[in-house]
């Protein structure tokens, strides 16, 4: 499978484990509006690092 095809099932078997539709409806919206427009999100995972934060004046 390939293009929309594949991309359908795989966003309703991810959307299927979130935990309930408080969480599910948002991120479809989201979806939806990224595949339509093309944009992509920012996927950053951000953190403290003992050492960074040392260094710090």
């Amino acid at each position: 499978m390939k293009g929309t095809f594949a991309w359908l099932p795989w966003c309703v078997a991810h959307i299927d484990f979130l935990i309930g539709a408080r969480n599910r409806m948002p991120v479809a919206y989201q979806w939806s509006i990224h595949y339509l427009t093309h944009k992509r999100g920012a996927r950053l995972i951000v953190g403290s690092d003992a050492n960074t934060e040392q260094r710090a004046p």
